[in-house]
């Protein structure tokens, strides 16, 4: 007998193991599985010009067929090989028990696993780069799953497969890489067509530090598209240094570059042409004084949209009322030298830059005026500051809240005392939604009414179908007129700020592009937070961050949609009305329409369905058809009356909910409420966000 080349117990191993986990019929339950596989006994084995050689001696048997025969313990191996593991072009010979069989992998078997195992590696890649996960956490894993997918690399830079070849720029005084906007654009079309002709953007260009002990920052270029794709923001450039970028216009070319080269030639994809244009540029006050090249808003002539002169009284302070407006003509003419430094890098481009650079009310209304309205409640002059009980009772309702805030709500109700730590959400929380209930009663009746002077105007400027009535915009600008006249006679003229005095111009955005939520930053913050935890150490931040960017394909890659599951959480508790069939029943429905989450839990399960105002109880589908079982409140009411009735702008308070089960076609779900309990009450507030 020729001799034969022996097969390492090791590689049988890895071959059973394999066979094991990827036939399609065979079950296993790992935790049975023993930590060593014995050698089967009486298993005939086909082998072409090889032997297997243990270290037990098994015994060999020789046949037509060169099979190998091995000889163990048949209880060791009986629960691995219950099953017939068939594979086209082997031939199977049973053995004497006939227990389990199994045969030895082909080259065409090897290769085939090393794609399986090249597919879970880039599944975990995928994964690992999707979720921002540190090459410690990925390392650890690979330790883990190392034993049982030998293929996989014991370097996670090997799953991770880091870009090496990433050149930057040196410019403005560091360093700038530039993804470029057309990128990103026909990257998604490859998804989905865009339904216009045309395609815009807007801009957003802002500081983000990186390390508490180093003056190490980002300045990223962030875009968002108007009429296509998705809100989320994709990176356009990104600049690194030790300081802000100088000169600015170094910094903006390539950007400028795009732009004037995207409006003037458009952008083709499939042999259609798209113009392109820039709808508005989204900044906070210094990031836009710095790209506009104008005098900062501590200036005498820092206001972007009107020529008033500040006076000095310690800080710059404004008038209760606006000057004559800037136009974006006076503006490329630089009309107005004391509020101009230089030529603005923009002027080249169609980009208007009075109008297309509206006031962020995140900056503005959420971290600027209603800070500053709990600072002064909190630590201002006597005249104005409340009590520490105040302070408290205040606090102790904030948090007794908690639990009815819906899940659109990033993060919940906390005491004053914490007003330092709040975040923007947090203060447009309390604006909107949480203020004009506990401050009720507590604050002197002039403060709180110079309060819902403000909340009033906002919310009407946030509400879409508000803000589709050019009269109710009048309206919330005459109400912001009246809050900055009232408010600089109770806290002081020296309290009329840069802030406080822009509201005079908030209404303008509004009438130009709709709900204040569609040139807000609060996107684009967010963003840049996801930027920040993408550094993971102090080491070239920039090349970790757009290494990690290319790597997850935001870029230059095309990105699969998400399809957000629009019914979950099945179940069969009813409640059902008599008379209807549940196919099936289910306690969560997303709706795409008004993107907000609707449960059967509380802070989740108020809406609004006709007229009424209701408490969802259950959704059933019948042939096709999704329904949604509710009671409703049968009181309702105006809970203001200052300085409109409350009802003008959807805010109720209801009581005395129906006992009676209702019925109604999901389609018929006109809005999501915020519903919060106030004394014996429970006041009603439309989602605006």
């Amino acid at each position: 007998m020729a001799y034969v080349k022996p097969i390492s117990y090791w590689k049988i191993r890895r071959n059973v193991q394999f066979q094991l986990k990827h036939h399609p019929y065979l079950k296993i339950d790992k935790s049975k599985v023993p930590k060593q596989i014995q050698e089967p006994s009486n298993l005939d084995i086909p082998v072409t010009n090889t032997a297997l050689n243990f270290t037990s001696s098994p015994t060999v048997s020789q046949t037509g067929h060169d099979n190998v025969r091995l000889s163990t313990r048949p209880s060791e191996s009986k629960h691995l090989f219950n099953n017939t593991l068939n594979n086209p072009g082997v031939t199977h010979r049973p053995s004497s028990n006939s227990e389990s069989e199994f045969e030895e992998l082909s080259q065409c078997s090897s290769s085939q696993s090393d794609v399986d195992e090249m597919s879970l590696s880039d599944q975990l890649g995928e994964w690992a780069t999707s979720n921002n996960i540190s090459q410690t956490a990925v390392s650890s894993l690979l330790n883990i799953l190392k034993p049982y997918h030998i293929d996989l690399p014991k370097d996670p830079r090997s799953l991770l497969k880091p870009i090496k070849d990433i050149s930057f720029e040196n410019i403005a005084g560091g360093k700038y890489y530039h993804f470029g906007i057309a990128n990103y654009i026909k990257s998604k079309m490859q998804l989905s067509q865009p339904c216009k002709e045309s395609i815009s953007i807007k801009i957003n260009i802002d500081g983000l530090p990186l390390f508490r002990s180093s003056n190490m920052q980002f300045w990223p270029i962030l875009g968002i598209t108007d009429q296509i794709f998705d809100s989320t923001p994709f990176p356009i450039g990104i600049f690194s240094g030790m300081s802000k970028p100088s000169p600015v216009n170094e910094f903006l070319k390539p950007l400028i570059d795009e732009v004037t080269s995207l409006e003037e030639h458009g952008i083709e994809h499939c042999g259609a042409k798209y113009q392109f244009s820039i709808s508005a540029v989204i900044c906070d006050a210094p990031a836009r004084a710095l790209i506009k090249r104008v005098k900062g808003h501590s200036s005498y002539k820092g206001c972007d949209r009107c020529i008033q002169t500040g006076t000095w009284m310690g800080k710059m302070v404004y008038k209760e009322s606006a000057d004559s407006l800037r136009t974006d003509e006076s503006f490329q003419q630089m009309l107005d030298e004391d509020h101009h430094l230089e030529q603005s890098p923009f002027s080249s481009t169609s980009i208007g830059l009075v109008s297309q650079f509206p006031l962020d009310y995140m900056h503005l209304v959420c971290l600027g005026v209603t800070r500053k309205l709990l600072g002064l409640w909190m630590k201002g002059p006597l005249k104005t500051r409340m009590p520490t009980r105040v302070i408290n009772a205040i606090s102790e309702k904030m948090i007794s809240l908690r639990e009815f805030m819906p899940r659109e709500f990033s993060r919940k109700p906390r005491s004053l005392r914490e007003v330092d730590r709040w975040k923007a959400t947090e203060f447009r929380q309390f604006l909107v939604y949480t203020g004009p209930l506990v401050l009720s009663s507590q604050i002197p009746v002039n403060l709180y009414h110079n309060f819902m002077l403000l909340s009033v105007a906002v919310q009407i400027l946030l509400s879409p179908r508000l803000c589709n009535q050019s009269s109710l915009i009048d309206y919330s600008e005459e109400l912001l007129k009246l809050f900055v006249a009232h408010f600089s006679k109770l806290y002081g003229k020296e309290m009329v700020v840069y802030n406080v005095h822009c509201l005079l111009h908030l209404a303008d955005d509004a009438r130009k592009y709709g709900p204040l939520d569609n040139v807000s930053a609060f996107p684009f913050e967010s963003y840049l937070g996801t930027l920040k935890k993408m550094v993971k150490k102090p080491s070239l931040p920039l090349r970790q961050v757009v290494g990690h960017l290319l790597r997850k394909g935001e870029i230059q890659k095309s990105m699969k949609n998400n399809e957000c599951t629009i019914l979950k959480q099945e179940h069969s508790n009813g409640p059902v009305p008599e008379g209807h069939l549940a196919m099936s029943q289910y306690a969560y429905f997303y709706h795409k329409d008004l993107n907000v989450h609707i449960t059967l839990c509380t802070g989740d399960n108020c809406v609004q369905i006709g007229n009424d105002v209701c408490l969802v109880q259950n959704f059933f589908v019948t042939n096709d058809d999704l329904y949604v079982v509710y009671r409703s409140f049968t009181h309702k009411e105006n809970y203001f009356s200052y300085p409109c009735e409350s009802k003008c702008i959807g805010i109720l308070q209801v009581d005395s909910i129906s006992e009676n089960l209702q019925v109604s076609h999901s389609r018929e779900i006109f809005k999501k409420y915020v519903l919060l309990p106030h004394r014996n009450w429970f006041i009603a507030m439309p989602i605006l966000h």
